[in-house]
């Protein structure tokens, strides 16, 4: 296997390879009783970017998650064990997360036209398959095919979920622990790098890597980024390179900043999606939930899943497209520094709800 890291340290990627080879190893044996045909990796670590950490004592750690997927012939018995899985592992492995994706081999036949599945085809590592199932194949996604502004949307609710857990982490009595502030850190640069990535998927050129798409973004910069983005979107980056920590202070400026970048390019993208022009995000609720309507009854198809869906007791329309309004709804606004106790713990409250209905 290639290098897995962006700086090549030995004894960083030494560290990760070890860190893979435990989670295939707890993987194999908790799967003993499903089908598994094999884990790749994805994300950072599969794009040889990912960013190591020296500790005090001259040993090195993994940094903030690593992406798997994981391959089953069949249904697995139990999902929830693996959820389990993933977080025990993180623990060991002393790393914020371990991502444990499951899908069926068939569902790799004909995967649908969306950023997982691209990237998955562009930089996923067999890291291991079962010596007696067929080869794990992955599949590649013409990107021609992906639709840029629905992709580019949900990345952004995406990372801007993550950035209103970690506003409610911030802010308040008492201060952030440490841990909460690196976290917050974490997601306010990628809510940077969404914001660009989101446009670069709307406008048809993005790239799995992140040089190329950092050195687009700078030959072109968007229309609607304001001050301030450009050096933003570059610190992100370096910041994935080589992760430094920082003070609660400078993290809430931090927290501001992004939030007012991921607040321009989810406005530009939502007007790409809804095909609309949002002068107030009072609108955007009606208009996203509106669209979701269009959207998924508009074809024989569409009206199908949603019977479906509603025979089984849920919503006519996936929750997932009701999230948009509400996160805006959340997320903009004044600095939470700015807020009284009470209004700051109503919306503590209220951002943590929404966090935990999107990511149970």
């Amino acid at each position: 296997m290639s290098g897995l890291t962006a700086l090549g340290i030995p004894g960083g990627e030494a560290r990760i390879r070890s860190d893979l080879d435990r989670i295939i190893r707890d993987v194999r044996d908790a799967a003993h009783g499903d089908t598994l045909a094999g884990v790749v990796l994805l994300g950072g670590y599969a794009r040889g970017e990912g960013a190591v950490v020296e500790m005090d004592d001259g040993t090195w750690r993994g940094f903030n998650d690593y992406d798997l997927l994981l391959v089953f012939e069949g249904e697995p018995a139990d999902r929830a064990m693996y959820a389990a899985l993933s977080k025990s592992l993180a623990a060991d492995l002393e790393i914020d997360f371990v991502d444990l994706g499951i899908a069926l081999r068939d569902e790799l036949v004909d995967p649908p036209a969306t950023l997982f599945w691209f990237e998955l085809g562009e930089i996923g590592k067999v890291l291991w398959q079962d010596a007696e199932s067929a080869d794990v194949v992955i599949p590649r996604i013409d990107p021609g095919t992906i639709p840029g502004a629905e992709e580019g949307a949900m990345l952004l609710l995406n990372r801007g979920m993550a950035l209103l857990w970690a506003g409610a982490r911030l802010w308040g009595d008492p201060p952030p622990a440490l841990p909460d502030v690196a976290f917050s850190v974490i997601a306010a640069h990628k809510v940077v790098l969404a914001a660009g990535d989101a446009h670069l998927l709307a406008q048809g050129t993005y790239s799995v890597y992140q040089a190329e798409r950092r050195a687009r973004l700078e030959s072109e910069p968007p229309s609607w980024a304001g001050d301030g983005f450009g050096a933003a979107y570059a610190a992100a980056c370096e910041f994935r390179r080589s992760p430094a920590p920082t003070t609660v202070e400078a993290c809430r400026e931090l927290w501001v900043r992004s939030r007012d970048h991921h607040e321009a390019g989810f406005r530009h993208l939502e007007n790409l999606r809804l095909r609309t022009t949002l002068a107030r995000w009072e609108d955007h609720s009606r208009r996203s939930r509106d669209a979701a309507y269009r959207r998924r009854l508009g074809s024989p198809r569409g009206v199908a899943s949603a019977i479906r869906r509603r025979l089984r007791g849920g919503a006519v329309i996936p929750p997932t497209d009701l999230f948009f309004g509400r996160l805006s709804g959340l997320l903009y606004g004044p600095s939470p520094a700015d807020w009284s106790s009470s209004d700051l713990a109503a919306w503590k409250s209220r951002a943590m709800e929404l966090v935990q209905q999107w990511h149970p």
